[in-house]
């Protein structure tokens, strides 16, 4: 290719790269902030929004690799490491403000937390509920998770062998969803081995461990400290953050985070 076509072809090029690259960043922002709503309402599909936004950005990728070399070809060092360069550089300031875009999303749209005082009020008034829902869930020794659609062995984690209870049969369950509706609990109960904490899941949003889910509920526990706040997990940004702070009896305000 002559060398006037070639200019001709990275200038076209140049400039369609000063508009995708603000165009990508533009949505990747706009996904970031809008990521607690969208795996709220949506969970796994709206991973689909992220594959194409990453594919979009793979697509500029090439196309800079491309115009980068054909610049340092031409000897134009500078504008070659500036073109290879801006992708990266665009990617590693949402990256930086992604932390920040995505609490403002949080907290502004749909899915900030209620406050203790809140939830410790609502807790009293359905106190009676709640302590049925622990005998129930205590009897079924065999269970390590109930919810509205599926259940989870009590050893789902250990493997260890665990004496069975009865059969969860469609009548209990019903009873189990009957609670869950009357309290709230979107998340149902879970509670793994012996048993020595419960969380009832109260409020979840994002999809899970690993994937920066994080949720809020109760706990019952005869082991934690009653008289003051616990956590586990917190002291490292990397690992997942349990919090219970203390109701009475027994009771725990819980909030998680997978990180």
């Amino acid at each position: 290719m002559a060398s006037g076509n070639i200019q001709t072809v990275l200038t076209k090029n140049g400039r369609v790269l000063r508009l995708l690259i603000p165009v990508w960043l533009a949505i990747g922002a706009g996904l970031t902030f809008l990521a607690d709503a969208a795996f709220e309402k949506l969970f796994v599909v709206a991973l689909l929004p992220w594959l194409g936004w990453v594919l979009f950005g793979l697509t500029i990728l090439v196309i800079a690799t491309r115009n980068a070399y054909q610049l340092w070809r031409l000897g134009h060092n500078r504008r070659a490491l500036t073109t290879g360069l801006a992708l990266p550089v665009a990617a590693a300031l949402l990256a930086f403000s992604a932390p920040l875009l995505a609490r403002a999303g949080e907290h502004s749209i749909c899915c900030a937390f209620p406050a203790d005082s809140v939830l410790i009020s609502e807790f009293q008034g359905r106190r009676a509920d709640y302590q049925r829902l622990l005998t129930m869930f205590r009897e079924d020794s065999a269970l390590g998770r109930v919810a509205y659609d599926f259940t989870r062995p009590a050893n789902f984690f250990s493997g260890d062998r665990r004496a069975s209870s009865l059969p969860l049969t469609e009548a209990r369950w019903r009873d189990y969803r009957r609670l869950f509706d009357r309290l709230s609990l979107t998340g149902g109960i879970e509670g793994y081995g012996t048993k020595r904490v419960i969380y009832f899941w109260r409020y979840t949003r994002g999809i899970g461990a690993g994937l920066g889910g994080s949720s809020k509920g109760f706990a019952f526990s005869d082991s934690l400290p009653s008289d003051r706040p616990s956590a586990t997990g917190c002291e490292m940004p990397t690992s997942d953050c349990w919090q219970f702070r203390p109701i009475s009896g027994g009771w725990f305000v819980l909030e998680e985070k997978h990180n």
